[in-house]
């Protein structure tokens, strides 16, 4: 079985990729049906990508009121 560190290091790649031999993607998968840990790891770094990527959507939600863009304004001097 492969060490936590070599997942997560697969992982990564397919995320930034998305192309892993079969062979890794089976460990992969393995690997993180038994380990809760990278199992969650690995959760997280897909919920990131997804608002990564979702960014300016989420950006454009945001508002402020001219009074607290005058106030964080002031603070920032």
């Amino acid at each position: 079985m492969l060490s936590c560190q070599k997942i997560i290091e697969l992982a990564s790649t397919r995320l930034n990729s998305s192309k892993l031999p079969n062979h890794q993607k089976m460990e992969l998968t393995v690997h993180l049906w038994m380990c809760k840990t990278c199992r969650r790891y690995v959760g997280q770094l897909n919920s990131l990508q997804k608002f990564a990527k979702n960014i300016d959507q989420y950006n454009s939600k945001i508002t402020l009121s001219p009074e607290a863009r005058k106030r964080i304004q002031k603070k920032l001097g």
